[in-house]
């Protein structure tokens, strides 16, 4: 299995009455040829991942899952959902988990533009653009091609994307502005019920990424899968830093 980093909660928060939100990367896939399924290694990671956040859970909390709508994110959901259930249910932790997981397409990865569509990121789009292009002779086309080919050939697609803009995707602005509304939307929405509520959100390297240069002011880098940043009340909490939300 590779280096996993336990999940990074402040001891304040294990106290604190106000409502937690979790964005989660998905965990490991084999490659980004099609919108794989995890890895072995993938779903041992998101159930140990689960199981390490039952220590964290408070008393009588509530939690809900969230994620993309790839089936990389929601299957991660899924084994993290169970991993905690089963930890919880070991130490007798008195919680209520919701059973379904609930798909949201403000947690989508970041999109590339093509014939006024929308595309995640993965290869069979380049072959798409690829073949339009040979069919007609479009500079949307070529632009495409040209910035798909790059941004896979890097050693860090997400920081070519974060330092590249392009009209052919999505801006990291963009990506971190709808990821921000949704976790405030779950806070808010957690605020108004009754007793602790935790809401984990699965979704993408680009995600965080983004979100995280928004907040903390510097690119983070590359999360690991099933990595995290944790948000409550006007705290972002990743990697030990702390940025304003």
């Amino acid at each position: 299995m590779s280096q996993r980093v336990t999940p990074y909660l402040p001891d304040t928060l294990m106290y604190t009455e106000y409502p937690i939100v979790h964005l989660v990367r998905h965990g490991h896939i084999p490659n980004y040829q099609t919108d794989q399924p995890l890895t072995s290694e993938g779903r041992q990671e998101a159930l140990a991942v689960g199981r390490e956040l039952a220590s964290q859970i408070r008393p009588g909390e509530t939690i809900s899952f969230y994620s993309s709508p790839t089936r990389r994110t929601r299957q991660t959901a899924k084994l993290l959902r169970e991993g905690l259930q089963e930890a919880l249910a070991q130490m007798n932790q008195n919680a209520t988990i919701i059973p379904v997981v609930t798909v949201a397409d403000n947690l989508q990865n970041l999109q590339f533009y093509l014939d006024s569509l929308s595309y995640d990121p993965i290869h069979p789009l380049f072959e798409v653009a690829r073949w339009r292009l040979q069919q007609a002779n479009s500079p949307q086309y070529q632009v495409c091609v040209a910035f798909h080919a790059e941004f896979w050939a890097s050693s860090d697609p997400m920081a070519y994307w974060l330092t590249h803009p392009s009209p052919v995707v999505e801006s990291p602005e963009s990506v971190a502005t709808r990821t921000q509304t949704y976790i405030k939307e779950c806070l808010a929405r957690s605020a108004q019920a009754n007793g602790p509520r935790r809401d984990i959100c699965v979704a993408h390297s680009a995600n965080l990424r983004a979100f995280l240069q928004s907040v903390l002011g510097n690119e983070p880098g590359e999360p690991e899968f099933c990595g995290m940043a944790i948000i409550s009340e006007d705290r972002v909490y990743y990697r030990g830093e702390v940025g304003e939300f």
